[in-house]
């Protein structure tokens, strides 16, 4: 299952060339994790009340065409994978107006605890492992 995030880009995320900077895309990827998650209630206030924590561990991005200021950009976001002690995200960028497509990307989170020791969620929080498991997104979905 995935889920479209939309993103107008502001004047700030952009560099003297007038396109966004590179590093405004991690924001990108954040804003619509989140919105994956609270979507499917989920959120990291809750995971984070069970006392599981979800720091990024890998993170890729693949740039193709730039967006400037007044831009609005979709992200389809899906969970790719889960595992007992990670999970992955994938994200595919594009430009609303045009259709084209602007980055490809993946982040991959551990799931630990507030002192950065891995856990396995299963045995944390068996009902959230199941669910995280049926919205991952098959191939060819």
């Amino acid at each position: 299952m995935s889920i479209i995030y939309r993103r107008a880009i502001n004047y700030y995320e952009t560099d003297k060339m007038g396109i966004v900077h590179h590093a405004n895309y991690l924001h990108y990827l954040e804003e619509s994790r989140i919105n994956f998650l609270d979507s499917n209630s989920l959120s990291y206030a809750l995971l984070e009340s069970k006392g599981i924590y979800s720091p990024t561990s890998k993170i890729s991005i693949s740039y193709k065409k730039p967006v400037t200021y007044g831009d609005v950009i979709e992200v389809k976001t899906y969970l790719a994978e889960v595992s007992p002690v990670r999970f992955v995200f994938n994200y595919v960028i594009k430009n609303q107006k045009t259709g084209e497509l602007v980055a490809e990307a993946s982040s991959e989170h551990c799931f630990a605890d507030k002192d950065g020791r891995l856990l396995i969620l299963k045995r944390i929080d068996k009902d959230l492992a199941d669910k995280l498991d049926t919205l991952v997104e098959k191939k060819g979905e």
